[in-house]
């Protein structure tokens, strides 16, 4: 950790730690290669809003895809079996296309492993960069979602040990109350149904990436009750909830951090959920890779 982090950065590191069962809490130990054949490791961010650079603003600056980036690598070297997902709104809030085709490129270079298309990707004004995204050669994933002329992926399945994990992502009519989204995408209720009694069928843990507004998840759930985990976004809370199942996290907003979960012990029965909150702040060497595409666009844009 030293070689990205002050060792007086690492006074803010808050350990967070979330249980599945009711199993006392135990501290997360610095990441190891060691993980074992029956965990899963994810990191997850939403909302990003284009923020692809620090602000330098705020009392402690946060935030920016080329330090995100940092991160990441940093983690799939210890990890290379991890998962990247991102929630959704990475594009930015109101059409502009100059900035969303860097967003895009960025995460091209990023690649995550799922991707949600959410409200800000799916504007009306957007029909350019959304046939620009499906060119980028990411994994989409829409399981109630039908958008015209593009394939997205009905859910994203992985294995841990024998345990069978399905993802699901939820994409909720609440977000699109601030935006008219394109007239082919077309949240489908029967299609997440026949997406979820799937996952019942053929997977032994469930997790759901919700977008829309707090307020509806709850519904959500109370309808598809059988979700072990949720990611949600859109609301950008930072969230941590655990209390009962399903563990619900928060994304945040802005890349300000990126949430690291670890799953541990699927073949014993009793899977653990662990999370840290990384604050994305200056002590983070942003990435190589992403810089000269943010300097090019700086400099055409007049930044």
């Amino acid at each position: 950790m030293r070689f990205f982090f002050n060792s007086s950065r690492l006074t803010y590191f808050v350990l967070l730690f979330l249980f599945i069962t009711s199993l006392p809490a135990q501290k997360l130990k610095a990441p190891s290669p060691q993980i074992s054949a029956d965990s899963l490791e994810i990191l997850y961010i939403g909302n990003v809003n284009a923020a692809y650079e620090n602000c330098l603003c705020g009392d402690r600056p946060l935030g920016g895809l080329d330090r995100v980036f940092t991160m990441v690598k940093h983690y799939r070297a210890l990890n290379p079996s991890l998962i990247f997902i991102d929630g959704g709104d990475f594009l930015n809030s109101y059409p502009y296309d100059s900035l969303n085709k860097l967003i895009l490129d960025i995460y091209q270079i990023m690649k995550p492993d799922v991707v949600v298309p959410a409200d800000q990707e799916l504007l009306i004004e957007n029909k350019d960069i959304v046939s620009l995204l499906f060119r980028k050669n990411l994994t989409i994933l829409g399981s109630n979602l039908n958008l015209d002329s593009e394939e997205l992926l009905d859910s994203f399945k992985i294995k841990a040990d024998k345990f069978r994990i399905s993802i699901l992502s939820y994409l909720d009519k609440s977000s699109f109350m601030m935006n008219k989204p394109l007239a082919e995408a077309q949240p489908d209720d029967r299609k997440f149904q026949k997406n979820y009694q799937r996952s019942l069928k053929f997977s032994d843990y469930r997790i759901l990436l919700y977008h829309g507004e707090r307020s509806q998840l709850e519904k959500i759930l109370e309808r598809y009750p059988k979700f072990d985990l949720v990611f949600s976004s859109h609301s950008q809370i930072l969230e941590f909830k655990n209390k009962v199942k399903p563990v619900i996290i928060g994304a945040g907003s802005d890349s300000e951090y990126l949430i690291r979960i670890v799953i541990r012990s699927f073949s014993r029965g009793q899977p653990v959920v662990k999370f840290e909150k990384i604050p994305i702040d200056l002590s983070i060497t942003p990435s190589p890779e992403i810089r000269p595409l943010i300097e090019k666009f700086k400099k055409s844009s007049g930044k």
